[in-house]
């Protein structure tokens, strides 16, 4: 290993614990609460969703004789569309900064 790789590996590793320390020792301002809550909320959503997914696929499969096929894509339907809402949440909204 040379000098410089040695030295950039060594800046790397100072910058990534002064960034922790940073993140770490940063007040807690409106933005982050915001965010913290944003977050919570899409996990509690996203959890809810599967639930009610893996109920309902049954019910739906007894009186719409609908096959496993069918049940998969609907199932996977559901976390593609939970995908495309994160990404038009995070290009941009009326509120964006």
């Amino acid at each position: 290993m040379s000098t410089d790789s040695a030295t950039a590996t060594d800046h790397a590793a100072v910058r990534a614990m002064l960034l922790g320390e940073a993140l770490d020792g940063a007040p807690m301002s409106r933005f982050h609460v915001r965010f913290w809550l944003l977050a919570g909320l899409g996990i509690l959503l996203d959890g809810f969703d599967f639930f009610i997914i893996g109920v309902a696929n049954p019910l739906v499969a007894k009186d719409f004789a609908v096959g496993s096929e069918l049940q998969g894509l609907a199932s996977a339907a559901a976390i593609v569309g939970a995908m495309c809402g994160a990404v038009a949440g995070a290009v941009g909204g009326p509120d964006r900064p």
